[in-house]
């Protein structure tokens, strides 16, 4: 994608005079998607006996919204690029909250399923714009202090979601993590619609490489799914397919004026090019690893439920 400086970015001088709501918008938005991913694990067990779902599809709960997250966060980063990261970044914040409470409310796992995948959109939509506006709003010697409580506020998340996740389903239940999802959101978004002003965009005016953005979603929902379903015929076929599907995709974008992701970054920067196949690859298994662990302890807590 792209990348804009505070010196090609519209609207730069109201957005640099509110860079601090900024940053608090997209610390927030970095401590929300990670929540909401691992604070609904500790609800899983509960979710299992309230709505009769199995291993199998207990664990697509998750998944899911990982999946969709990984799919869809460098389309809508180059959309953000093209169209205002700020638009892009308060949408994805409201299908965020819209997909919480949904999720809040479902009375079966299809629908639940359904929601959580919506809900990964949302945290696509946030995470592929909330690095750049953070990148076009500080000027070099402040980026990496915002960057860095950018990502702090990722782990805290993470670590914090079992936490309070935990804490609510003792005294309510699982429906209440996500209404507090969609509780944190709805603050947020107060935030960015209110005090954040302007916009920016790195490539207005320049296309969207739809048929790149279709073979890399597809490509990467192979390799993931494909994983997850090892060592069976079907993973290891699907695992061919997304490695075809990644040659593909390579060979197409190389001959795009304005590419989904500009390949000449890998091709001449080898440490940045091994950076981001090490990422994929540990997102990869973080994705399939859960699935299959998800199974298991879901098991054994339903196992100790039902004795």
């Amino acid at each position: 994608m792209p990348e804009s400086s505070p010196g090609n970015s519209s609207a730069v001088t109201p957005l640099n005079s509110s860079k601090r709501v900024v940053l608090l918008a997209t610390t927030m938005s970095s401590f929300l998607s990670p929540f909401a991913s691992s604070s609904i694990n500790i609800a899983l067990p509960e979710i299992s006996t309230t709505l009769s779902l199995d291993a199998v599809t207990l664990s697509w709960i998750s998944t899911t919204y990982l999946l969709a997250s990984a799919m869809f966060m460098i389309p809508f980063g180059r959309i953000a690029d093209i169209y205002g990261r700020k638009r892009i970044f308060q949408y994805g914040i409201v299908v965020e909250v819209v997909a919480s409470i949904l999720c809040a409310t479902a009375n079966s796992g299809a629908w639940l399923i359904t929601f959580r995948t919506l809900q990964g959109v949302g945290s696509a939509m946030i995470f592929g714009t909330g690095v750049g506006m953070l990148s076009s709003a500080y000027p070099a010697n402040e980026r990496g202090k915002a960057l860095g409580i950018n990502s702090a506020a990722v782990y805290s998340g993470l670590s914090l979601g079992p936490v309070i996740g935990g804490t609510m389903m003792e005294h309510f239940s699982w429906r209440s993590v996500f209404f507090l999802n969609a509780l944190l959101g709805i603050i947020i978004a107060i935030a960015v619609f209110w005090k954040l002003k302007g916009d920016w965009t790195g490539a207005r005016g320049e296309k969207l490489d739809y048929t790149g953005s279709i073979i890399y979603s597809l490509t990467l929902l192979s390799l993931i799914y494909g994983f997850s379903v090892l060592p069976g015929a079907r993973g290891t076929g699907l695992i061919i397919v997304s490695i075809i599907g990644f040659i593909i995709f390579i060979r197409w974008e190389m001959r795009q004026q304005f590419p989904v992701i500009n390949i000449n970054l890998f091709r001449h920067n080898t440490v940045f090019a091994l950076s981001n196949l090490t990422s994929l690859m540990r997102m990869t298994f973080i994705i399939s690893a859960a699935m299959c662990f998800i199974g298991i302890f879901t098991s054994i807590a339903r196992g100790k439920t039902h004795s």
